[in-house]
C-alpha cells in the first residue's frame, strides 16, 4: 500500500507534491508523485498504483494538520473533501471548519455566486458545515469597466455582502499600486459604498496601501460595516490624519478595539489616543509623528519604532500606562535621555538605533530584555533589574556603567574602548559569562575579584 507522509506544512495543498514522499519498492526510480485527488490514485514514474485497501490520504500530525488546511485554497479543499468522502476520512475537516481564502491563489476571479456555491458544498453529506473566516483581497481601484467606471468597488461589495458577510471575521485588503505613473483615475461613486457592506461579525481588519483617510468612501464603509472590531491595522495610508484616529476610529470601537497598528502613515502628527480597553498600539514608520498623548490604562505594548522624530517622555510613563510591558523606540533620532524609574512593569525595552541617546537610567524589577545596539552616542548606562539574565552593551562609546542585577548570567562589554575600571560598578552575584575584550577594564582576574563571583569564562584583554 502506498503511503503519503507529511514532512512540513505547505502554503497550498496544490504545492504539496514536492513536499511529500511515497514508499516505493527497492530499485524503483525516484520521481515526484502526482496526486490525483479525484481518482484517489498516486502516479509515480508513469506507474499507477491503486491501493487494495483504503489509503491514508493524509498522514500529518494533528498539531500540523490545522495549519496546513488553513492555508489551502477552497478549490484544493473541495478536491480533498471528495477523496476523503470516498474513504470515510471526514474527521480531518474538524480542524478546518474555519477557512482562509487568498484571492490571488484562485485559478480565476472569485465571484460572489461561485464563492457561495463552493461554500455550500461543504455541508453535503457528513462533512460539517464550513464557514469562511477570512479573505485576503487585492483591491485594484484603477481597473476600468467599459464605461470608464471602476469595477473593483462593486466587485468587493458584492463578494463581501452577498456571499460571506454574515460569517466573515477577518478581512485583509491589499491596495494594488498604480501601474502607469501620473495616471489619474475617474472619481469613485461615493454612493456605491453607503450601507452596502454589512460585516456584523468582522473582528480583524487589515488594509495595506493607500485608500485615503476615514472619510474615503471605501474606508468609511468598511469601518461602518461592523461595530465589533477588535484588531485594526492600516499600513501605508498616507492621508490618515489625527482626527481619523481621535474622532472616528477610537470613538466607534471604544468598547471592542484592543489592538491598533498604524504603520507608515505620514498624516499622523500629534494624535491623542484615549481608550479604556486598548492593549496594543503600534505607530511605526510614521515620519511626521511629533508627539503622542496617551491615556490607555490597559495598554501592555507600545511600538513607535522607526518613527524618527516622535518625542516621548519616559519619566512618569508608568503612571500613564501602568500595565505597559513592551516598549520600542528603535530608530528614534530625538531621544537623548531614557529614564524609566520603578515601579514600572516593563519587561522588554528596545532603544536600538537611537542616534541621539546619551544616557540610560532604568530601574525595572521585571525587565527581561534591553536592546541598545547602534546607539552611537550612548555614554552612561545604569540598570537595576531582578529578572534580566543576559545583557549586551558591546560596541558602545560607554564611559560610565552601573549594573545591579542579581540574576544576570551573561554580560558583554567588549569593544567599549573608553570604559575604565574606576567608572564601572557591577553588582551581579550570579554572573558567569563576561566579555571585556577591547576595553580599559582591569584584567580578567581582577574583574573576578571585583564582582566576587566565579566566572566560568572571561574574555581576555
Amino acid at each position: 500500500m502506498s503511503k503519503i507522509r507529511g514532512n512540513k506544512p505547505a502554503r497550498s495543498l496544490g504545492w504539496m507534491k514536492g513536499s511529500y514522499s511515497v514508499d516505493r519498492p527497492a530499485g524503483s526510480v525516484e520521481s515526484d508523485p502526482i496526486w490525483n485527488l479525484e481518482s484517489g490514485t498516486i502516479i509515480t514514474g508513469g506507474d499507477i498504483m491503486v491501493a487494495e485497501s483504503p489509503p491514508i490520504v493524509l498522514d500529518i500530525p494533528k498539531e500540523t494538520l490545522s495549519i496546513v488546511l488553513s492555508f489551502a485554497s477552497l478549490r484544493d479543499l473541495l478536491n480533498l473533501r471528495l477523496v476523503c468522502s470516498q474513504y470515510s476520512q471526514d474527521t480531518i475537516f474538524d480542524a478546518a471548519h474555519c477557512l482562509w481564502m487568498c484571492e490571488d491563489e484562485e485559478p480565476r476571479p472569485m465571484s460572489a455566486r461561485r464563492l457561495r456555491s463552493m461554500l455550500a458544498r461543504f455541508s453535503i453529506g457528513t462533512i460539517r458545515c464550513v464557514k469562511l473566516e477570512g479573505i485576503l483581497l487585492t483591491y485594484r481601484g484603477l481597473v476600468q469597466g467599459r464605461h470608464g467606471t471602476s469595477i473593483s468597488p462593486r466587485y468587493l461589495c458584492n463578494l463581501l455582502s452577498e456571499s460571506c458577510g454574515t460569517s466573515l471575521e477577518r478581512l485583509e485588503l491589499r491596495v494594488a499600486e498604480e501601474e502607469e505613473p501620473g495616471y489619474v483615475p475617474p472619481p469613485t461613486n461615493n454612493n456605491l459604498f453607503t450601507d452596502t457592506i454589512q460585516l456584523e461579525k468582522l473582528q480583524t481588519l487589515r488594509i495595506i496601501g493607500e485608500i485615503g483617510h476615514a472619510e474615503n468612501p471605501l474606508c468609511r464603509s468598511l469601518l461602518c460595516a461592523t461595530a465589533n472590531l477588535v484588531d485594526l491595522a492600516l499600513c501605508g495610508c498616507q492621508n490618515l490624519n489625527d482626527y481619523d484616529v481621535e474622532g472616528v476610529i477610537l470613538p466607534r470601537f471604544r468598547h471592542t478595539l484592543r489592538s491598533m497598528s498604524l504603520i507608515d502613515c505620514a498624516g499622523l502628527e500629534t494624535p491623542v489616543v484615549q481608550s479604556t480597553i486598548l492593549q496594543s498600539l503600534g505607530m511605526q514608520k510614521c515620519p511626521n509623528l511629533d508627539s503622542l498623548a496617551l491615556d490607555c490604562p490597559c495598554l501592555t505594548s507600545l511600538d513607535l519604532s522607526q518613527s524618527t522624530y516622535v518625542n516621548v517622555e519616559l519619566w512618569g510613563l508608568h503612571e500613564k500606562l501602568p500595565r505597559l510591558k513592551l516598549l520600542s523606540l528603535a530608530g528614534n533620532d530625538v531621544l537623548k535621555y531614557a529614564v524609566v524609574p520603578s515601579p514600572s512593569l516593563l519587561e522588554y525595552i528596545d532603544l536600538s538605533g537611537c542616534s541621539s541617546l546619551m544616557s540610560i537610567n532604568i530601574s525595572c524589577p521585571s525587565l527581561h530584555h534591553l536592546r541598545t545596539d547602534e546607539c552611537c552616542k550612548l555614554e552612561m548606562v545604569s540598570i537595576q533589574s531582578f529578572a534580566i539574565k543576559s545583557l549586551d552593551l558591546s560596541n558602545l562609546p560607554l564611559l560610565l556603567v552601573r549594573i545591579h542585577c542579581p540574576c544576570l548570567l551573561n554580560l558583554k562589554l567588549n569593544s567599549c574602548e573608553g570604559l575604565e575600571s574606576k567608572r564601572c560598578s557591577i553588582i551581579c552575584p550570579s554572573l558567569r559569562d563576561v566579555d571585556i575584550r577591547g576595553t580599559l577594564l582591569f584584567s580578567p582576574e581582577d574583574f573576578c575579584d571585583s564582582v566576587s563571583v566565579r566566572c566560568e569564562w572571561i574574555g581576555s584583554l
